[in-house]
């Protein structure tokens, strides 16, 4: 059996047994699995987006008279166009994972392009050239936002980091800022997704600071103030926000997990002084159970173990020992197949409360440190594939939220290359959209696990990304 969860586990996103709809065939969520990836979640900061902190500034030449199309989402947008941060242009990229997951970077130009292999997979008339769509032209105004007509008569584009790389009469739009990003607490706010994210400049990444980010679909965000919501001496980071009656309340860890502290705030925009909700606590996350009482599961040093704090909401919370530790991930090799083995460390947990027809149920995420796959051949030579981090999930009883009961098959969500390259994702965090069929996944990435060095890295981290869990896609929303 377990040998069959694993040829299925090698696709983008871990194996789930999920019901289909009688009449339209599509599979309900049910949170846990299959995940696809949907590309990167754009956070955007007025009209630059958050690109990772070892990256550059990257935009496109445009002309000075040039004026971009206003959007909330890639549909509103010409067909080689993406809505990058509310504007409408063709969408600069610098690693393959800049781009949509029905895009490819192409690197020459650094720009996400629509693949084809013949000029009748290309709209508006485009060629396939190079197995991408090509726009022809006599002048700009034949080519797309981001565009500019060559001698050979082709739409192309000229990436650029500032003015001193484009033409006269041309002007360079950025559109990637590089920033860290970490820990994404998402929710529910209306018919809007709300992130908190921990954010700090590319050059301070020890100052760290809480910013709020807003999105109609998912997937395109804006910061919504353009400015911290919590700093806290800039050590503010790991924020876990959740909604009761009076208001939202916001748990976040400070001074590299000296302790976890706790704000309220009437609208998750202005927050009050905070307070000591426990010490010694890394990563916080916060579910509101039934009874009216907090639940906090927090990482415990630097992954030895997930432990558990209860309480009232917006007070001290008492301590209730860890509820998950590495041993209880490991799942043991089924014959020459490891599932999941030899997990060292349970980092970055989510807590969920959802609702479904049997009530509501009470989910844990977490990125573990692990080996998926057992020896590969490679050349004709025999090589272990890596350990590195994949989410993983366990559940429990809203009654008992100290008896957590991980998944027993392995990681729920792991991203895999060529059958070979598992990728790395951290810091998950997960909503359920609108109804209990489908689910996004927010997480960041690192290098591949062949870059990796054990679970301390070193990494370096990219870009925020986000999975979708049953009937969601990019291109119909919720």
């Amino acid at each position: 059996m377990r040998g069959a969860l694993l040829v299925c586990l090698l696709g983008v996103a871990a194996c789930g047994f999920l019901p289909e709809d009688d009449y339209t065939g599509k599979r309900a969520g049910d949170g846990i699995a299959p995940w696809a990836d949907l590309g990167p979640a754009q956070v955007c900061l007025g009209n630059e987006f958050l690109g990772p902190p070892a990256s550059t500034p990257g935009g496109l030449c445009f002309a000075e008279t040039t004026q971009e199309a206003r959007c909330t989402g890639d549909d509103q947008c010409r067909s080689r166009e993406l809505c990058v941060c509310g504007r409408c242009t063709i969408a600069y990229c610098a690693t393959a994972s800049d781009c949509p997951a029905d895009r490819i970077c192409s690197f020459s130009e650094h720009r996400c392009d629509l693949t084809c292999f013949s000029g009748s997979d290309c709209p508006d008339g485009a060629e396939c050239r190079n197995g991408v769509c090509r726009g022809r032209c006599i002048d700009e105004s034949d080519c797309q936002t981001g565009e500019v007509c060559s001698s050979q008569n082709v739409c192309v584009t000229a990436d650029c980091e500032d003015d001193d790389g484009c033409l006269a009469g041309e002007r360079c739009r950025v559109q990637r800022t590089p920033r860290q990003v970490l820990e994404p607490s998402p929710a529910i706010d209306g018919r809007q997704i709300v992130l908190w994210l921990e954010v700090s400049d590319e050059n301070q990444l020890d100052q760290t600071a809480i910013w709020r980010a807003v999105s109609e679909d998912g997937l395109h965000f804006t910061m919504s103030p353009a400015a911290p919501v919590v700093e806290d001496g800039l050590t503010a980071r790991a924020p876990s926000v959740i909604r009761t009656p009076e208001g939202w309340v916001m748990y976040y860890e400070v001074d590299a997990g000296a302790e976890i502290r706790v704000v309220t705030s009437l609208d998750g925009v202005s927050w009050t002084a905070p307070e000591t909700a426990i010490g010694n606590g890394r990563n916080p996350s916060a579910v509101l159970l039934p009874d009216g009482t907090v639940a906090l599961y927090y990482q415990v040093g630097a992954g030895s173990a997930i432990a558990l704090a209860t309480g009232a909401p917006g007070g001290p919370l008492t301590g209730q020992g860890n509820v998950v530790v590495p041993g209880d991930i490991t799942v043991p090799p089924s014959g020459d197949l490891p599932f999941w083995d030899a997990v060292e460390r349970v980092t970055s947990p989510f807590a969920a409360l959802t609702e479904g027809a049997a009530g509501p149920a009470l989910r844990l995420y977490y990125s573990a440190f692990g080996r998926e796959s057992g020896e590969s051949v490679q050349f004709g030579e025999i090589v272990d594939i890596p350990p590195n981090y994949s989410i993983g999930y366990a559940a429990g009883s809203v009654d008992d939220p100290g008896a957590m009961q991980a998944w027993p098959y392995g990681p729920v969500a792991d991203r895999v290359a060529a059958f070979l390259d598992h990728r790395e994702e951290l810091t998950p965090g997960v909503v359920q959209l609108f109804g209990d069929d489908a689910y996004l996944m927010y997480y960041v990435e690192a290098d591949p696990a062949m870059d990796a060095m054990g679970a301390d890295g070193p990494f370096v981290l990219g870009r925020l990304g986000v999975l979708g869990n049953g009937a969601y896609s990019r291109t119909t929303g919720p």
